[in-house]
């Protein structure tokens, strides 16, 4: 788990780790214990602090999680933004399209949903064209809403913006897939972390 990471100083793994745990914790709906998993993890204190940029960035994209889940999402937008700034300023797309995701669900969780389907439009453009599918997945039930009605919008105009029409076919296979892991799994996450059992960060570290 991430106190092993921790102890043995792979800080940044101990963090990817950690924000894993929030994120599935929240996705399954049990938002205290999202935030005492946050709260109790060894480096969540040092948000601020003495870590590395990445696996600050790292906590700061759990820390938005938890206000969005916390109805403060109007506090998280400003964070992620900043996020956003540096990734691109970085030439970072990877972590570019995860915040835009992330930025996107904040957006509408704070009541504006013009400017989240323009991110989420974003997110997917970068994204379906790199070949990304489980960072859009493993965002549960609400993205995969905003991915339809996305989806639904385009659909009605024949796709006819130039930068969507060879991403047709993507995003209607990362919808279908969307739609068959939720039946199978009844929308709970694969490897959801249970007393005595860690989840794994891999959705973290690799798409």
């Amino acid at each position: 788990g991430e106190r092993t990471a921790d102890h043995l100083g792979f800080t940044r793994l101990a963090a990817a780790v950690l924000c894993e745990r929030v994120r599935l914790w929240l996705t399954a709906g049990d938002l205290a214990t999202a935030g005492h998993v946050f709260d109790a993890g060894p480096c969540a204190s040092r948000a601020g602090g003495t870590v590395g940029p990445e696996t600050r960035e790292l906590l700061q994209m759990a820390e938005a999680r938890l206000r969005c889940a916390q109805g403060r999402a109007s506090e998280a937008v400003p964070r992620l933004q900043s996020l956003l700034d540096t990734a691109v300023v970085q030439h970072r797309r990877i972590f570019e399209i995860r915040v835009r995701i992330l930025l996107a669900l904040a957006l509408d969780a704070a009541g504006e949903p013009v400017a989240s389907r323009t991110m989420l439009a974003g997110a997917l453009v970068m994204g379906l064209s790199a070949g990304m599918k489980r960072s859009f997945l493993d965002e549960g039930p609400r993205l995969r809403v905003l991915m339809t009605q996305l989806h639904d919008g385009l659909a009605t105009g024949g796709f006819s913006d130039p930068e969507w029409a060879h991403l047709r076919e993507p995003f209607a296979e990362l919808l279908a897939i969307g739609a068959r892991e939720a039946s199978v799994a009844g929308e709970s996450i694969r490897g959801t972390d249970v007393p005595g059992r860690t989840p794994r960060a891999a959705g973290v570290l690799l798409d």
